[in-house]
């Protein structure tokens, strides 16, 4: 602190004070009294001295020393290509649901096994982990999933290469443990697969040269970069079911019959109603899915409809009401709506349908 010695006189007396100064709030500088020294009798008489003013400027000296003693602190050398630390000091603690969710699910022997097949050294299902949490909790690169490994309670001595050595057989195998992973799935969370959902999407990557597997193509995002296309099926809870991962030129059309043969061949899941948008639904997909216990919804373009499919689809009336298993085991009966008719609002968990009598 700036010490100052501050005396003021009278008539009769001379008294000592020292002060300091500070700025308000509003910028301006005031001053406070910190100790207050006494009169010139008081200092003579209780401390022994001749000269009062001289004995108040030692004391000022005694108490500016003791601040400048105060701020004193250590001294260190400061690297740019060094760490101050290396203690991690905050957790993150999300990983432990996550990995509690990837054991009920038998990751860690779905990892065993495939890690026998390939012979691996290490544990790959401490990798595979670490990726799912990091990719849930700190989305980035396999770098950042060595990094972020330090945030976690469960940490685990990883080394890098090893992350990039998982890749290419985490790949090889993805058919297979999504298969291993759907089927521990049943006894545990339990699956509603009669209605799946599936959807494309693209990614795109951060350079201006494509390859095998990153090729231009139609970026949902309008961007002039080389994409990859990502295929996924969701079951009626919005639970992922499986993927599929193809260069970024591929048709989405093509994507749907592979990844179904993979759900009958891996997954033992053969019977279903797939749901997807217009641009899924082809002549081939559609014709492929009215054979072996499979049917399809799609959506339709009103204008590309002939004019009596257009009446059709349009009219109120002719509608029926999907029977639904009532609270007392019984249904309800089947009969025709008019839509223009009946107020919709007492009907939100139903569904109506159309019977077509004529032929395209």
């Amino acid at each position: 602190m700036n010490y100052k010695l501050t005396v003021t006189r009278s008539k009769n007396a001379k008294c000592f004070y020292i002060q300091t100064t500070y700025r308000k709030r509003d910028g301006r500088l005031s001053s406070k009294t910190v100790k207050k020294l006494g009169n010139e009798t008081f200092i003579k008489e209780n401390h022994g001295v001749d000269d009062a003013e001289a004995w108040a400027r030692g004391e000022l000296e005694r108490m500016r020393q003791a601040a400048r003693e105060e701020k004193q602190g250590l001294v260190t050398e400061l690297h740019p290509d060094r760490l101050v630390t290396d203690t991690e000091r905050i957790f993150n603690g999300g990983d432990i649901f996550i990995e509690k969710v990837l054991t009920l699910l038998g990751l860690r022997d779905i990892c065993g096994e495939t890690a026998d097949r390939h012979r691996f050294r290490f544990d790959l299902n401490r990798y595979l982990t670490r990726m799912v949490c990091s990719r849930i909790l700190h989305p980035g690169s396999k770098l950042a999933d060595f990094i972020n490994g330090r945030r976690f309670i469960e940490r685990s001595d990883l080394k890098l290469e090893n992350f990039y050595r998982s890749l290419d057989v985490l790949g090889e195998e993805m058919d297979d443990m999504q298969g291993a992973i759907y089927r521990k799935s049943l006894s545990t969370i339990g699956r509603n697969t009669g209605v799946i959902y599936y959807d494309c999407t693209n990614v795109f990557f951060e350079t201006e040269s494509d390859d095998d597997f990153r090729k231009y193509g139609h970026s949902k995002e309008n961007r002039p970069n080389p994409l990859v296309q990502i295929g996924l099926f969701m079951d009626m809870d919005g639970l992922p079911l499986g993927m599929c991962v193809n260069p970024g030129n591929t048709s989405e059309q093509k994507t749907l019959q592979p990844l179904e043969e993979v759900l009958a061949e891996k997954f033992g899941l053969s019977r279903f109603v797939v749901c997807t948008d217009g641009g899924l639904g082809s002549k081939s997909n559609r014709r492929y899915n009215v054979t072996e216990g499979r049917n399809f919804i799609t959506v339709q373009s009103l204008k590309k409809l002939s004019a009596h499919y257009q009446d059709w689809a349009t009219a109120p009336e002719g509608w029926h009401l999907r029977p639904r298993l009532k609270d007392d085991g019984t249904t309800r009966c089947l009969h025709t709506y008019n839509l223009g008719e009946i107020d919709l609002d007492n009907y939100t968990d139903d569904v109506f349908s159309l019977v077509s009598t004529k032929k395209s």
